[in-house]
């Protein structure tokens, strides 16, 4: 072991900075998307109800929304409504099925509409028997899934600015082994 008071290694420290720098821009993650495609099989979570149907006095099923992220559900009626099923590592609650966390805005909490979403998870719930999510790769820490023009754009840029670091690190790494080479002028 070395002593304490020996200088560290120009290399070592220049790995660990670039090994600092990058670490984030290089962690992956796996994270549970819902893939298009499966309209029916979302739209059979609900059954027996269907689209525009009555579910409680006055309300309807009105909108089913896929998104990546969650599904929205949406309901009509003297109150309109709403709530999300969505995975369970990115929202908590009690009402669950077997893919999903069931996530009740405020206006499904009252009423008719509290009747008919009530109805609704317990449909999800006894219908929920496959698993619906997906994985994919995507940096940790991101938002919402990027995706069209700007996505590829934001993404050239990430990748011009880790080449960039790298090259710095090059050159500096570069420079210490000429230092090393040139003789003492003390």
């Amino acid at each position: 072991m070395a002593p304490l008071t020996a200088r560290p290694d120009p290399r070592r420290r220049a790995f660990c900075a670039l090994a600092i720098t990058l670490l984030p821009a290089v962690a992956q993650a796996q994270t549970a998307i819902l893939r298009g495609g499966r309209e029916r099989e979302v739209l059979a979570l609900f059954a027996p109800y269907t689209l525009g149907a009555e579910v409680a006095d006055g309300v309807k099923l009105w909108n089913v929304r896929v998104e990546p992220e969650r599904i929205v559900v949406e309901l009509a009626g003297a109150t309109p409504a709403s709530f999300s099923l969505e995975h369970p590592s990115r929202a908590s609650g009690k009402e669950r099925s077997k893919s999903f966390v069931v996530r009740r805005d405020a206006s499904a909490n009252a009423g008719a509409a509290r009747d008919a979403v009530d109805r609704l998870v317990a449909r999800v719930q006894a219908n929920d028997t496959t698993d619906f999510w997906d994985t994919q790769q995507r940096e940790s820490g991101a938002g919402p899934i990027p995706s069209g023009p700007s996505a590829r754009f934001r993404g050239a840029v990430g990748s011009a600015l880790i080449t960039g670091l790298f090259a710095l690190f090059a050159l500096g790494l570069a420079k210490v082994r000429l230092r090393r080479k040139a003789p003492n002028r003390r």
